[in-house]
């Protein structure tokens, strides 16, 4: 039996943001690791993802921080909405977006 210790492989259950974030972590790391993600296939959701300032520590430490700030949008309103599609909040003047 060989002394050496291998690196368990990690499972990661989910190919969303934080099963890709987990990922990349991983691959940094090289710990090996692997997505598995029920979707069959890659469809557009014509939607958003707000990312605020406490993940961007992240985004340096994998080397990516210039191009999400790159091909980042800021935005001036944020509504929040209901599962019944109520509108819950309206907020404009978003901190951070440009004048």
């Amino acid at each position: 039996m060989s002394s050496e210790t291998t690196k368990p492989k990690v499972l990661i259950v989910g190919a969303g943001i934080g099963g890709l974030t987990l990922g990349a972590i991983l691959e940094k790391a090289n710990i090996p690791y692997e997505i598995f993600e029920r979707a069959s296939a890659l469809k557009p959701l014509g939607s958003a993802l707000a990312v605020g300032p406490p993940v961007m520590p992240m985004f340096i430490q994998l080397g990516i921080f210039d191009q999400i700030i790159e091909k980042g949008i800021p935005y001036r309103e944020s509504n929040m909405y209901s599962e019944k599609n109520e509108l819950l909040l309206h907020s404009n003047n978003v901190a951070g977006a440009p004048e």
